[in-house]
């Protein structure tokens, strides 16, 4: 993306190989749904967008009402009128007070963002960013509770730092050597969100979810020119032949090239070595499924690269199997880390500098823009796919 004016052949089939299997499965759930052939469904499609009238008239919806009509309906249904709670009121209703508690914990470990290292102060999984040294700290708080019995990793992540991923993939497997652990994947699960999951577990994803993405890239961006337009010029001293390697003001040499196309290709070696003995195949295996590509959850599982496809519920009778608890049983899920207090929201200030990092990763699809400029080598997704 930043290389050429239009798509690669590569990524080109890529695309096109993951835009055919989310609109086939749109097409099959719409089908099954309303009673309608894949072929009866596509044709509708390609006719809208519609109004509601329209869409009436074309079987996607099957009544055409105000709100007040459906509360006056509903209240005809159940013989009297339901009561409305909001989501406050019913997010703060205790679990044990509907019997959603059991006596056995499981915790619930959400890691969601961009890999990156962060510091002492990250509480791990935030809004936008996985920090190695926070989630970290998560983990092993979870690892070393006596009372938990079981973990759920749920991971919905594009990638990021080589580091940071390499630092989260450590912990990942301390955890799984001291608790059964499934790993869930949510929207995205790909390079470093996947590297992170490879601890020889069991791995459930859905059949969208975009994962895989076995790959390392290194990003310098080179932004003379920019500066000469802006009459910026930079002056800098260094000791060392290669001390500006990663700068935005020089190019990369020859010699500096070589060093790194080595660096990249050791850390993708490492890469798909580890993949390969976490899912119990050869290298060999492995590598053709590598390079970079990213697969929806039904390719990756049809290749080995994911166990089974489903959600949440799938990855908690894993757990309960693997922790030796009943499968009828219930159990107490726990989230980690625990959730943002408004306090700390209300206390959270953004830098001038995130919402400009926020204002290019935008205009870049999504990909974390920061991660590019600060140098260094990247577990990160090659291109983004909206599925809007």
């Amino acid at each position: 993306m930043f290389t050429r004016a239009d798509m690669s052949p590569e990524t080109r089939e890529v695309l096109n190989s993951v835009v055919d299997d989310l609109y086939g499965n749109l097409v099959a759930r719409i089908a099954e749904a309303r009673k309608k052939s894949p072929e009866e469904v596509r044709d509708i499609i390609d006719r809208g967008p519609f109004t509601a009238a329209q869409a009436l008239q074309a079987g996607l919806v099957d009544e055409l009402r105000f709100e007040d009509e459906v509360w006056t309906a509903m209240s005809s249904r159940l013989g009297g009128a339901p009561k409305k709670v909001s989501i406050g009121a019913y997010a703060g209703v205790p679990a044990g007070s509907v019997g959603l508690q059991g006596k056995s914990r499981i915790a619930l470990v959400v890691a969601e963002g961009d890999i990156v290292r962060g510091d002492s102060n990250d509480s791990g999984s935030g809004e936008t960013t996985l920090t190695s040294y926070g989630f970290d700290k998560v983990l092993s708080r979870v690892a070393n509770d006596s009372g938990i019995k079981g973990a759920i990793v749920r991971i919905d992540s594009p990638g990021g730092e080589v580091t940071a991923s390499d630092e989260i993939w450590r912990q990942m497997n301390l955890l799984s050597k001291k608790k059964p652990t499934v790993v869930s994947m949510s929207d995205v699960a790909a390079s470093g969100g996947y590297y992170m999951a490879m601890t020889g577990d069991p791995i459930v994803a859905y059949p969208g979810t975009l994962t895989g993405s076995i790959g390392v890239v290194y990003g310098k961006p080179n932004l003379h020119g920019l500066y000469d337009k802006l009459g910026v010029t930079q002056n800098s001293i260094e000791r060392g032949k290669h001390a500006d390697i990663d700068s935005d003001y020089t190019p990369l040499s020859p010699e500096e090239r070589a060093i790194l196309r080595q660096g990249i290709d050791e850390s993708y070696r490492d890469f798909v070595a580890k993949v390969a003995a976490a899912r119990h195949r050869k290298f060999d295996d492995i590598e053709p499924l590598a390079q970079g590509r990213v697969w929806l959850g039904s390719q990756a599982a049809a290749r080995g690269l994911v166990d089974q496809l489903g959600g949440l519920d799938a990855a908690l009778d894993l757990v309960k199997k693997k922790a030796g608890i009943p499968a009828g049983e219930r159990v107490t899920v726990e989230a980690y880390p625990e959730p943002t207090s408004i306090l700390d929201l209300l206390m959270r200030r953004s830098s001038p500098q995130d919402l400009l990092q926020a204002r290019l990763a935008s205009l870049f699809g999504g990909m974390p823009f920061h991660a590019w400029m600060k140098g260094g080598y990247l577990r990160l997704m090659p291109y983004w796919v909206d599925a809007r």
